[in-house]
């Protein structure tokens, strides 16, 4: 009968011990539910971009940081990236001009077809047309070639 009480009031400790561990585990899932959002660092960089106004330490959750792409540059994607919850979300770039100088012009014996500058800058899918300078267009190249993230294949002329 002794074991009988024993093994009763282990039976019950069990039991009420099982009760205080759920207990916990929906006392930290009702915990993590409605626990404030935490802030973030610094914004991270963006190639060729810079963050309008002044950095921060440290930033709340839900405040935005925008972006701004030099002249010439194209903005790809969003303006800005927004904390949330320690994480910096949204995609900010600016995709690179393409630029064509006289040098590279009198190397491929080109030159700009509707105008006379020595340099040229261009933004991204840009298209830029030439003529030859002298001979003949050569290869399998057209003579109006867009720019592409500041990648512009040239022509040439023989």
């Amino acid at each position: 009968m002794f074991l009988f009480y024993i093994l009763t009031f282990y039976l019950i400790f069990l039991y009420k011990l099982n009760i205080i561990e759920e207990s916990f585990q929906k006392l930290h899932f009702l915990c993590h539910l409605f626990s404030a959002p935490l802030g973030c660092e610094q914004p991270p960089g963006v190639d060729n971009a810079e963050i309008m106004g002044s950095l921060k330490a440290s930033y709340a959750h839900g405040e935005v940081v925008k972006y701004i792409c030099p002249e010439y540059y194209l903005l790809e994607g969003q303006n800005f990236k927004k904390c949330e919850n320690s994480i910096w979300t949204g995609k900010v770039g600016c995709l690179t001009p393409c630029t064509v100088n006289r040098g590279a012009m009198n190397n491929h014996n080109i030159r700009f077809k509707y105008r006379r500058d020595d340099k040229l800058y261009s933004t991204h899918n840009d298209f830029i047309e030439f003529v030859c300078s002298k001979g003949r267009p050569s290869g399998n190249t057209g003579m109006r070639v867009q720019c592409n993230n500041g990648v512009i294949i040239l022509p040439t002329c023989q």
